[in-house]
């Protein structure tokens, strides 16, 4: 039964360059597929956790591939588990890329410690019952932001950082999954979105569904006219209205 590739989870997986693509390609043409597939039995159904590289190669050359099963309970554990399993890989990926991820890594851990708060395993907010060791310190139930902020090495306050950018890269990928991925992979001479706007579109969405997408588009368009003054007053009249531009406080300046 061929993997299925589930587009939430497809969407943490880090991408390879173009080099490591065609490194791999060439490897699987050599030696074959070395390595199973990471799999998920979701109910009966064969969920792709790890491998999306090697199934595309191998789809495409017809060569046989084996796969591995990981016990996993809820798409939640899907994605920690592909997070935490592609950490201290070689994979180049932008800043915006890491933490798009690192904030689904969050949300998820989330709703997994409020699923086991209900069953009575451990207190709200806490990842594990037992000691966390970091170093020389051991933290007692430390929170989960503050968890995965020192396994990434960055500050709790980004990563709920993170995760508000992620919720607002998967509101924008509904509308333009091509508009999510130039944000994600922004270009040198491109104008790009701060994360903060990225992360109100959500609530625009949520209060003004019509302007959420009219700003999407608008957005867009700028982005692909590598225009920034035009994004930056597409961005004050949609999602922070009444807000000078960094044009117009030069210009108040002089």
């Amino acid at each position: 039964m061929e993997p299925i590739i589930d587009p939430v989870l497809e969407a943490v997986c880090l991408p390879l360059t173009q080099e490591e693509f065609d490194g791999l390609e060439q490897q699987i043409l050599r030696d074959g597929c070395q390595d199973a597939l990471k799999v998920w039995d979701k109910d009966g159904k064969i969920v792709l956790l790890d491998g999306h590289n090697r199934l595309k190669i191998c789809k495409k050359h017809k060569k046989p591939y084996d796969t591995s099963t990981i016990e996993i309970e809820s798409l939640e554990d899907a994605i920690v588990w592909i997070v935490d399993n592609q950490r201290g890989r070689r994979n180049v990926a932008t800043k915006e890329q890491r933490d798009y991820i690192s904030g689904k890594r969050y949300e998820a851990q989330k709703i997994i410690n409020r699923r086991r708060d209900e069953k009575g395993v451990f207190k709200s907010d806490a990842p594990t019952a037992q000691n966390t060791q970091v170093g020389e310190y051991v933290h007692l139930e430390t929170p989960t932001a503050s968890k995965q902020a020192l396994e990434e090495g960055i500050h709790p306050a980004s990563v709920r950082a993170n995760e508000k950018f992620a919720n607002g890269i998967d509101a924008i990928r509904e509308v333009s999954p091509q508009l999510a991925e130039k944000i994600l992979k922004p270009e040198p001479d491109v104008p790009k979105l701060t994360k903060r706007t990225v992360a109100a579109l959500p609530k625009l969405k949520e209060n003004a569904p019509e302007k959420f997408v009219e700003a999407v588009n608008d957005i867009e368009a700028a982005i692909d006219k590598k225009d920034k003054i035009e994004l930056e007053v597409v961005v004050r009249d949609h999602v922070k209205p009444g807000e000078p531009t960094h044009e117009e406080k030069m210009t108040a300046k002089r």
